[in-house]
C-alpha cells in the first residue's frame, strides 16, 4: 500500500518542487494551497506524512495547522516535516512539535532522505525494522 503524503504551501513553485522530487516513489501525493484546505484534506485522507510550509499565512497559518494536526486523535500517526523560512533560526523539530524541519532551500536528496527516514518502507510485506537474514 502506498504511503499518503500531503503537501501544504501557498507557494506553487515549492509544491511543484516537492511533488516532482517525490513523484518517483510509491507515494500518493496530495496538495493544498492553504491551511484550511490542508486540514480538511488531512482529516479526510489521514496522511502518513504532511509537508508543511512554516510561512503559510491566512485563516489557519502553518504553526496553527501543525497544532491542529497534533490535537486531532485521528491524525496521531501522521508525521510532519516543517519547512523553515529563509533566514529563520533553525528550530529543533521538538520546539515546533514537528518530526523534522528542513530549510526552504532543501536539496532533493535531503528531502528524499528525510521522507525515507520518517516513512520506512516495508520489505517483502514485513513490518519496518524486520531484518532479512544474511
Amino acid at each position: 500500500m502506498n504511503k499518503i503524503i500531503l503537501v501544504v504551501t501557498q507557494e506553487a513553485g515549492l509544491r511543484k518542487q516537492i511533488t516532482m522530487t517525490l513523484d518517483f516513489g510509491d507515494y500518493d501525493l496530495h496538495e493544498a494551497e492553504d491551511g484550511m484546505r490542508g486540514l480538511y484534506l488531512a482529516r479526510g485522507l489521514r496522511p502518513d506524512l504532511v509537508l508543511l510550509d512554516g510561512r503559510l499565512t491566512g485563516e489557519l497559518d502553518g504553526l496553527r495547522m501543525l497544532a491542529r494536526i497534533r490535537e486531532d486523535s485521528s491524525l496521531g500517526h501522521t508525521r510532519v516535516i516543517v519547512f523553515r523560512p529563509r533566514g529563520v533560526h533553525q528550530d529543533a523539530p521538538s520546539d515546533l512539535d514537528a518530526d523534522a524541519c528542513l530549510a526552504e532551500e532543501f536539496s532533493a536528496l535531503e528531502l528524499i532522505e528525510t521522507v525515507g527516514r520518517l516513512l520506512p518502507r516495508e520489505v517483502f510485506g514485513e513490518p519496518p525494522g524486520y531484518d532479512l537474514p544474511p
